[in-house]
């Protein structure tokens, strides 16, 4: 087995116990670790798998009670065999030897004070409030009952917002039609049949338009997060991108030459989505620990891998030209890549 070693670091949210307090905390510090392949290609992996042990044990000992926020630095040293072999579980392969960690939580916010009581209102402020409620009832379309009577191909259709379509009114034209003309009986089948298939293309439209605002989960990998959720990354292409926790990022359009390094790395529970962009670099697109990458159009380029995929992420390519290795370690999974 070949030795490697990494340097991590990362921000973390913490909460305080004693005052229910987000506090963002570094955690930052060196890992020493053993696998049957190039440890170089792993760093990234193990960073990843190093700082969400840390996060995990950290935030499970805090809600205990065992450990305080003022006196996490000091506490740094004990934890890390236990943050160490919390880091391990999740790696497929590879053996931490040893870790070294240091812990620097910020000063939490200081608790807001609380807000003046309102006084009541006076009796012109009741008077202006009642005026405003009733102008607002006034305005609101669910106050009122709207009705409608059409006339389709010889059927009196009475329709209201709130007792809908009068359906009972409709069979009884029907069979009185039915008895004087047969003319009415194919009336009413061809008035059926229109009615069925509006709704049949209804419900096929909301079904459409449904699929098309929620990115398919995929799996192995989190839960992705919605597309209304997902944000336009700032990024020009020009140095490397990352993301983390549970961002939700969109790159669009972006042309991207790197001469060094990964172009995009996604850890964590990252959602990303990149779009008819051209990606080149030594290793164009890279996914760890629970991380969904969905690429669309465009091509990636890496001279040693295009793709790079550890942990349990996915990449999803879709009409994506891929030029370059790819890779995938644990239970990683890439689909669409030709």
């Amino acid at each position: 087995m070949q030795q490697g070693q990494a340097q991590f670091g990362s921000q973390i949210t913490l909460r305080d116990p004693s005052t229910q307090q987000p506090v963002q905390t570094n955690v930052h510090g060196t890992v020493s670790y053993s696998l049957n392949g190039d440890p170089a290609q792993y760093q990234d992996y193990v960073r990843q798998a190093v700082i969400k042990a840390a996060e995990q044990v950290l935030a499970q000992k805090l809600g205990a009670n065992q450990l305080a926020i003022p006196t996490l630095s000091m506490s740094a040293a004990a934890l890390g065999p236990e943050i160490a072999q919390a880091a391990q579980a999740q790696m497929q392969g590879v053996q931490v030897s040893q870790l070294q960690l240091n812990i620097n939580p910020q000063q939490a916010p200081a608790p807001q004070p609380m807000a003046p009581a309102q006084m009541p209102p006076t009796p012109m402020q009741a008077m202006q409030n009642s005026f405003q409620e009733k102008a607002q009832d006034a305005l609101d379309p669910s106050n009122y009952e709207v009705k409608a009577k059409l006339n389709i191909g010889g059927f009196k259709v009475n329709m209201s917002s709130e007792d809908g379509l009068d359906t009972d009114g409709l069979k009884k034209q029907a069979v009185d039609k039915a008895k004087s003309k047969l003319i009415g009986c194919v009336i009413v089948a061809v008035i059926l049949f229109i009615v069925l298939i509006g709704i049949l293309g209804l419900g096929w439209y909301i079904y459409a338009e449904a699929k098309k605002s929620t990115v398919v989960p995929a799996t192995p990998g989190g839960a992705p997060a919605a597309a209304s959720d997902l944000k336009d990354a700032d990024w020009d292409g020009k140095s490397p991108f990352n993301c983390g926790g549970n961002d939700a990022y969109r790159i669009k359009g972006v042309t991207a030459k790197l001469t060094s390094g990964t172009a995009i790395t996604a850890g964590a529970n990252c959602t990303l989505v990149i779009e008819d962009s051209n990606i080149e670099a030594p290793t164009g697109v890279s996914a760890l620990g629970n991380s969904n990458i969905t690429i669309k159009g465009g091509s990636v380029k890496g001279k040693t891998a295009a793709l790079k995929a550890l942990g349990n992420c996915k990449i999803t390519v879709e009409g994506s030209k891929i030029d370059g290795k790819v890779t995938k370690l644990g239970k990683a999974v890439i689909e669409g890549a030709q």
